[in-house]
């Protein structure tokens, strides 16, 4: 009995120390990079009311945890550079080592957007060539989630780029970072949370559809019980929020396949995703260039249904800070995950490089 007792206590006490303990979203770990130039939320929990001392090489900051255990700073803009560790201490202590400053991106779609370097062309020349320490790579995992989740689930934690890591991840992401990488020479990070087969809608914040008349009553029809990741605002949820506010400097994002009928209703989708993206990052700005879907023949479609969602990411571009990678040169009319990854990739980072970093670059 004694012994049954002794047992009990520590099951019982044993959650309450670690809620007690300071913790972090898995997005703040080693090997992360910071955005640059921005005042960069960091946040966490701890014990209601603990106070928690946060210092960089740059500053010291004592916070102190809400009555709901939340607790929320921003860093002093920081210059591309690094390695630098960040450490937190209140009953426990927390060291973040290897951490870069430079610009982040989140990279997101559906299939195309997920397709690997592995399954791209030249993989493995790609992938032996892949040694870049200071591109680091950040991989999402697949769930939908009916209410808004405080962290993500991960596919791959911060990782370095190299041949270990490289071959798995998103193929347009890396051959979009590398060439920012290679024309910058500052640190990037890639933040990949895709899934294939989604549609728009699972990605959209409610906020972003409230900004868009033509859409706003879609968030109405979800189902609670039954959910999936075809369910409005679920991949948000699940697989964007607890990145949020994390400090990125843009995003990049393929997908259509999977809404290719809804013809210009795509246009106030886009518009519908884009607002609420910026809402939630707090970034009205927010560059965000897609890819324009590959000529693909869709045997059971009517001839006019891809030109016609072509018509609405066109009039996507008269959203402000957009951009729009042309694939109709680099497509396999059989094949509906185009190998050439390499183009897209660069084609998204040129749109960048000349309108983010004032390059003179034909995009």
């Amino acid at each position: 009995m004694r012994h049954l007792l002794i047992i009990l206590c520590v099951l019982t006490t044993f959650p309450t120390t670690l809620q007690a303990e300071i913790r972090l979203p898995k997005i703040f770990a080693d090997h992360m990079v910071l955005q640059r130039d921005q005042k960069v939320a960091i946040w966490g929990w701890a014990e209601a009311g603990e106070t928690i001392t946060l210092k960089t090489p740059h500053e010291t900051q004592t916070l102190k945890a809400g009555e709901d255990g939340k607790w929320m700073t921003r860093l002093k803009p920081m210059q591309a550079g690094g390695p630098i560790e960040i450490s937190l201490r209140g009953s426990n202590e927390i060291v973040l080592k290897d951490i870069l400053i430079g610009d982040v991106w989140l990279c997101s779609g559906q299939s195309n957007m997920e397709w690997s370097v592995a399954a791209s062309i030249n993989p493995q020349e790609e992938i032996a060539n892949a040694k870049w320490p200071n591109l680091r790579l950040f991989d999402v995992k697949k769930v939908p989630q009916i209410d808004p989740t405080d962290d993500v689930q991960l596919d791959a934690p911060w990782l370095p780029c190299s041949p270990d890591s490289i071959p798995r991840f998103s193929a347009v992401a890396y051959f979009f970072g590398r060439k920012l990488h290679q024309e910058l020479e500052i640190p990037i990070g890639l933040i990949s949370t895709n899934w294939g087969g989604t549609r728009i809608e699972p990605w959209t914040p409610p906020e972003g559809f409230a900004t868009v008349e033509a859409v706003k009553d879609i968030p109405n029809s979800i189902n609670r019980e039954k959910y999936n990741q075809g369910t409005p605002t679920t991949l948000y949820n699940g697989m964007v929020h607890g990145l949020v506010p994390f400090g990125v400097k843009g995003a990049i994002w393929y997908q259509g396949e999977s809404n290719r009928h809804d013809g210009m209703l795509y246009h106030e989708k886009m518009k519908a995703l884009i607002a609420g993206w910026r809402n939630v990052f707090h970034q009205p700005d927010l560059p965000f260039y897609f890819v324009q879907l590959a000529p693909f023949i869709y045997k059971n479609d009517a001839p006019d249904v891809l030109p016609k969602l072509w018509e609405s990411q066109l009039a996507t571009l008269s959203v402000p800070q957009t951009g729009m990678a042309v694939t109709t040169d680099i497509s396999n009319l059989n094949d509906i995950h185009p190998k050439n990854k390499q183009d897209v990739g660069l084609r998204l980072a040129l749109w960048a490089l000349a309108k983010d970093y004032s390059k003179d670059v034909v995009y």
